[in-house]
């Protein structure tokens, strides 16, 4: 994108200095220190099935398929992976990606230098890296799904608005280097269970009721389910948002009643006043990048009155309404 890294990151770091204040101060340093580390299930739900397992009959390897009879299976479960380094702000970050992609989006970029996590663990900043229910580290589902190895990258190479295969757009930040564009492709993790948004709220609500107030990172996919997130979760204390999906919420009788990006119609979720209101107490920065209108246009049949409409989502948390 034509926006520049140092831009963004000077942007995004100086709104997260008026969410959090200056009640600490870091020394930039080529020396990444780390006070505290790990990582942990949160949520999720256990089934049980019927019988008594017996340890000598079932206990073995079996080609087949086990024999699940008196068995449990823990799934449906988000996955943290945290760092801390010293003297951190008084509210971390917590990342939590998008569609195809998993906690890895956040970490080192496919050309190689320091993504977010590092970025902002020298600035001071507690990172929570998140695999949300049925994708990545949180992999173990409830509910089957068939997953189909069908070749798709040059789909993802135009989602993400590199270009339009196999051009690059003009000025795209993104590195050129074919390694890169191979590392980008390996990112890429299915969802191992059903998509399910009210799960992947829940499992991130319960990560802030651990770790109590923090700020919450989205990216695209993530987006429509962050707002309900801080909806039903005080600890939520500010939003920043990249690139938000089209679900974005308003009030019940505001607003437009749907929504039409990139050739498909969908319905925008309607909330109580009350519950919207919580929205406009608390920070929110939205991020969108370049060449994000020549995308849309170039996979769908939108108009100008389409385009009015997603004028009117990206500005309804910045203007309250």
């Amino acid at each position: 994108m034509q926006i520049t890294r140092r831009y963004k990151l000077s942007a995004l770091a100086f709104s997260l200095t008026l969410i959090v204040g200056c009640s600490a101060t870091h020394h930039k340093s080529d020396l990444l220190v780390i006070e505290k580390q790990g990582s942990f299930a949160v949520g999720g739900s256990v089934i049980q099935m019927p019988g008594t397992f017996d340890p000598i009959k079932q206990g073995a390897y079996n080609p087949a398929g086990p024999d699940s009879t008196g068995q449990t299976l823990h799934g449906d479960h988000l996955t943290a992976f945290y760092q801390i380094p010293p003297k951190a702000n008084h509210l971390p970050l917590v990342f939590w990606h998008g569609h195809g992609e998993s906690l890895r989006t956040w970490q080192t970029t496919p050309d190689g230098r320091e993504g977010f996590q590092n970025i902002f663990l020298r600035e001071g900043y507690a990172t929570y890296l998140v695999d949300q229910p049925r994708r990545g580290l949180s992999g173990r589902s409830t509910k089957s799904v068939t997953i189909n190895a069908a070749p798709d990258e040059q789909l993802w190479f135009g989602t993400f608005r590199l270009g339009v295969w196999p051009n690059y757009y003009p000025n795209v930040q993104f590195s050129k280097d074919p390694e890169a564009l191979n590392q980008f492709y390996r990112q890429m993790t299915p969802n191992t269970g059903p998509y399910d948004a009210a799960l992947n709220i829940d499992g991130v609500s319960k990560l802030f009721d651990k770790i109590g107030d923090g700020i919450l990172v989205t990216h695209s996919q993530s987006g429509g389910p962050g707002w309900k997130t801080a909806m039903n979760d005080s600890h939520v204390k500010a939003i920043v948002a990249f690139e938000p999906g089209g679900d974005f919420v308003f009030p019940e009788g505001q607003g437009p009643a749907t929504a039409t990006m990139k050739g498909r119609s969908f319905p925008l979720p309607k909330v109580p006043m009350v519950e919207f209101m919580k929205l406009t107490k608390i920070p929110i920065v939205i991020y969108y990048g370049d060449n994000f209108l020549d995308a849309v246009l170039s996979k769908s049949t939108t108009t100008p009155a389409t385009l009015e409409e997603t004028s009117l989502i990206s500005c309804s948390f910045l203007l309250g309404h």
